[in-house]
């Protein structure tokens, strides 16, 4: 990761999180909005096929609310799931309302990437630290097994929680400045060869995080074939 214009991009992601998890007042321009940033919504349930480098992802329909397919093989290719908490459940005539109501509630929303290159995560929480303006020996550990820091309110979210584990580096921040009007938490991480999350959710998930972080990996496994 450059640090070069590093402030600016993490700037915009902030920005995408805070429209993408608002839902606008009702007029049409809102609701045109809030549309584009919504594509595709849908209950069906027919199976969608991705190619991912050499794998293919069968998803069902109403899992999916974007894809980006590859213009070549091999080449990069996208996803985007919305599923409710804490059982993944993908949207259908009784839930709908679940998915359009303000804020996260219990949705969770997934960006899956092939093809995009992360530092090592070891890397990516040094450079969070040190741009929130914290050494990693500032935390104190939470009821849940986190260690918490509190960061500069303008740099990745105002909280930044990392499993106090020496084996696994697993870390999440959340967003709870006041000009945020739905606040959530976030995770971006490798999870297989060339393939990259970033989801989002409701800070009312704070203290599970981890399991919701392991149960989306197999949560996708299922789909890959």
């Amino acid at each position: 990761m450059r640090n070069s214009g590093k402030s600016v991009i993490w700037l915009m992601r902030g920005v995408v999180m805070l429209l993408t998890s608002i839902r606008p007042l009702e007029s049409k321009a809102t609701d045109y909005f809030y549309n584009a940033l919504h594509p595709d919504i849908s209950s069906d349930t027919n199976l969608v096929s991705i190619p991912f480098g050499n794998d293919i992802y069968k998803i069902l329909r109403n899992y999916l609310v974007g894809v980006t397919e590859p213009k070549e093989p091999g080449g990069y290719a996208q996803f985007t799931i919305e599923v409710l908490l804490p059982n993944f459940e993908p949207r259908n005539q009784a839930n709908g309302a679940d998915f359009n109501s303000a804020g996260f509630g219990n949705r969770l929303h997934a960006d899956i990437q092939f093809g995009r290159k992360y530092i090592s995560p070891q890397d990516a929480l040094q450079e969070i630290m040190k741009f929130g303006g914290v050494s990693k020996d500032d935390y104190y550990v939470t009821r849940s097994g986190y260690r918490f820091y509190k960061l500069h309110p303008n740099s990745f979210g105002s909280e930044l929680y990392v499993l106090n584990s020496q084996k696994e580096k697993f870390f999440f921040w959340c967003h709870t400045e006041k000009y945020v009007l739905y606040p959530g938490c976030e995770v971006m991480e490798s999870i297989g060869k060339n393939v990259t999350a970033e989801y989002s959710f409701g800070q009312k998930y704070i203290d599970s995080a981890y399991d919701i972080d392991k149960s989306l990996i197999k949560f996708l496994d299922k789909f890959k074939k």
